[in-house]
């Protein structure tokens, strides 16, 4: 179920939820978020932390974009977004990457333009979305998962860095319920909210960052076709 009903998942996973993702209701509080990412038609999606390409892969099979660039810090992750595209007939369309450092992320951004950067790499957003990165991305959009309780403050600093360029709107975890279940099993309660659990330590954020110029410039190019 969910945005990437279909996709076919490799037997191993890097971090948790793997019935989550098997289910389609993995982080499902972005749906609305990724349609309205989706609409804005990106072409080059970069994916850090990529994890086992759950959405590298998802979206390079399902949105209609020409490059998803995905870094993974883990061998056995890379091993398994390779398996992950390959699957899912997606390989020409994903490339795959290890770690991803400062110095890494300035440089593609500095030949590259980054449509959309999806980033959950566990407190290191503070890092990486640097004094010299920020200025390189106002005519990217943004989903970036905060790690507060690795960070202290890391939802503010972010918002400061980015208030000025981008319309930015937070998305809140939200514990399972059992009409969140897809109507595939006649299962007891209890197992279905177990099921869909995504072992979070604590409520989480997500920073949704719409560009304003990106909007501007699609904004005016739709008024300009015939």
């Amino acid at each position: 179920s969910g945005p990437f009903k279909g996709l076919i998942l490799p037997r191993g996973y890097v971090f948790g939820a793997p019935a989550a993702k098997i289910l389609g209701t993995y982080e499902m509080e972005l749906w609305e978020a990724l349609d309205k990412l989706c609409e804005s038609r990106p072409g080059l999606v970069v994916n850090i932390g990529a994890g086992e390409g759950y959405y590298a892969c998802g979206i390079a099979k399902y949105w209609d974009v020409e490059r998803v660039i995905a870094f993974e810090a883990l061998d056995y992750g890379r091993r398994l977004i390779y398996d992950n595209a390959s699957r899912n007939k997606a390989l020409g369309n994903v490339e795959i990457h290890g770690e991803c450092t400062e110095p890494d992320l300035f440089e593609l951004l500095a030949n590259l333009r980054a449509d959309l950067i999806l980033m959950d790499i566990e407190g290191a957003e503070l890092d990486l979305l640097s004094a010299r990165t920020v200025p390189l991305l106002v005519d990217s959009h943004l989903l970036i998962e905060c790690h507060d309780f690795l960070r202290d403050g890391c939802v503010e600093v972010l918002v400061d860095r980015f208030s000025k360029t981008h319309d930015i709107e937070f998305v809140i975890t939200r514990p399972r319920a059992c009409d969140d279940f897809p109507p595939i099993a006649p299962l007891p309660c209890a197992t279905k909210v177990r099921l869909m659990d995504e072992g979070r330590p604590e409520s989480m954020t997500w920073l949704v960052g719409h560009s304003r110029l990106r909007i501007a410039k699609t904004t005016s190019a739709d008024d300009h076709r015939p």
